[in-house]
């Protein structure tokens, strides 16, 4: 699977704005590419520290080092000169945490601002997208947005020929948040939490059928 390397140049990071975002799309590229590479980087092993099997052993060893010529790949120039090749991926990979993720305290912040003032440009779908990609990102920020938060800025950010749907949704979701309210544990928030996920699931199937059945009819 090691010969994906060859067909496929790794994201590159260029600096604090794209960390988090190249940090997810790197994950991505390294599991398509050999999932034990990913262990290598984290220093987060699925394996013994003393393998007794060679071939297993060799091949752990060789992974290792590709994992650093990939994360050396990864990095814009300016950033690979930082960085000495003979250090182990690990130590590799926390040369740009150190430097780019603590460097983005504000970009919480932005995040949730750009997700609350999202509006549908394209599609109902790209739209979706959008939401996810943000929330996405802030997540791995350790900033989860709620799913009322998504649901919210889905229902409020469609096109205004879509918003005589948007209302039954409306609607379902202050049921469910008074239902709800009147019990108000842990449990009962956790509840509707995954209430809001369902409802969030299916505003966005359909809108997006009301935006092709609208299309269709053009």
């Amino acid at each position: 699977m090691d010969t994906t390397m060859s067909m496929a140049a790794p994201p590159v990071l260029r600096g604090s704005s794209d960390y988090y975002i190249w940090r997810r799309q790197l994950r991505t590229y390294v599991n398509e590419v050999n999932p034990m590479m990913w262990e290598a980087i984290t220093g987060v092993s699925l394996h013994p520290a003393d393998v007794t099997d060679e071939r297993l052993r060799i091949s752990l060893q060789t992974t290792a080092r590709r994992a650093v010529n990939v994360l050396l790949r990864a990095v814009a120039p300016e950033i690979a000169n930082m960085i000495r090749e003979e250090q182990t991926a690990n130590e590799v990979w926390k040369y740009p945490e150190r430097r780019y993720s603590k460097g983005t305290i504000i970009q919480p912040y932005v995040l949730l601002t750009e997700l609350t003032h999202l509006i549908q440009v394209g599609s109902v779908n790209e739209f979706i997208s959008n939401i996810e990609r943000i929330a996405n990102e802030r997540a791995l920020m350790g900033h989860p947005v709620d799913t009322g938060t998504k649901l919210g800025c889905l229902l409020r950010g469609v096109q205004p020929h879509l918003h005589p749907y948007t209302a039954a949704y409306e609607a379902q979701w202050e049921s469910i948040a008074l239902n709800k309210t009147s019990n108000a544990t842990e449990a009962s928030n956790a509840e509707l939490e995954i209430e809001l996920e369902r409802l969030f699931d299916r505003a966005a199937m359909g809108l997006q059928y009301y935006e092709e059945s609208a299309q269709l009819k053009e």
